[in-house]
């Protein structure tokens, strides 16, 4: 029987924080010290004493460890194979090591103000509260997930998997697809209202202020953007093409822009016409 009716392929995702800040004021006073140039280096400070978060990475290296070892590798991008019939095997291992990792993720939480209380002795004249996110953004940074990929259609290549198996695999599989397709469709939608607040912003402020200074550097941005989206249009939206194409009469001369008022006028109409489209597409890609 072909290898495509007997295995699956699974990708592991692990996230996390990294508890380190560069110290503005340190660094200057460094390079400043050695006579340097503000370019020369940076100083970055561990805020968080690895005492504290070694059981976290050590909870982890055993998801990473035990997936590597009940799995063979299968391709560059970080899938790997794995026996459809003994999934449920290996999901329990999976779950054990999750579990795991999320306890320890918890008790770190739990003790969260405590540690951060402790690295004022750590640190010195160095700690600064406003570096420590509360403990409920610092929670959702940790996670770990498998996605799943069929190697052939799923009807297929499930066969070997009992019934309670095969309704698992294929629900989560499809909620992976579905996953992956809003965000690839969202993510042209998403770059281009960015890009095009960002324009916006600029023209409504006065020319003579900073912030409202249009740039060769935002025109570029955007010329750039606009060059790519028909690449990323994966499905061929008519809208985004149409709002594309509108957006190009945005590529004029900044010296224009900060020159005449008319066309900095027209400009920001445009740019606002774009963004009042684009509300009534956003979030709306997939069906």
């Amino acid at each position: 029987m072909s290898i495509r009716n007997q295995a699956m392929l699974v990708n592991l995702t692990v996230h996390g924080w990294t508890p380190s800040k560069e110290d503005v004021t340190i660094t200057s006073e460094t390079n400043n010290s050695h006579n340097a140039s503000s370019n020369a280096g940076r100083y970055i400070k561990r805020i968080i004493a690895t005492q504290y978060t070694n059981p976290i990475a050590a909870a982890e290296k055993r998801i990473r460890v035990y997936v590597q070892q009940n799995t063979v590798p299968w391709d560059d991008f970080g899938f790997r194979a794995l026996r459809s019939d003994l999934f449920f095997k290996f999901r329990e291992g999976f779950d054990k090591a999750v579990s795991d990792y999320e306890s320890t993720v918890n008790t770190f939480i739990k003790e969260y103000e405590r540690i951060v209380n402790a690295q004022k002795a750590e640190l010195g004249s160095m700690f600064k509260q406003s570096d420590y996110p509360d403990s409920s953004t610092v929670r959702e940074k940790y996670g770990a997930s498998i996605t799943i990929r069929p190697i052939q259609e799923s009807e297929n290549f499930i066969v070997q998997a009992t019934d309670e198996d095969a309704a698992y695999i294929k629900d989560k599989m499809e909620k992976d697809v579905m996953s992956s397709m809003q965000n690839a469709l969202a993510e042209p939608w998403d770059r281009l209202y960015e890009t095009i607040s960002d324009v916006a912003r600029k023209l409504a402020l006065s020319p003579d202020v900073k912030e409202g200074v249009f740039t060769k550097k935002t025109t570029d941005k955007l010329a750039k953007l606009l060059d790519q989206l028909p690449l990323l249009n994966i499905s061929g939206d008519p809208h985004l093409d149409e709002l594309n194409e509108q957006a190009k009469s945005l590529l004029v001369a900044p010296a224009d822009l900060r020159i005449f008022p008319e066309s900095r006028k027209e400009a920001q109409i445009t740019a606002d016409d774009i963004l009042k489209k684009m509300s009534g597409y956003l979030g709306n890609q997939v069906a």
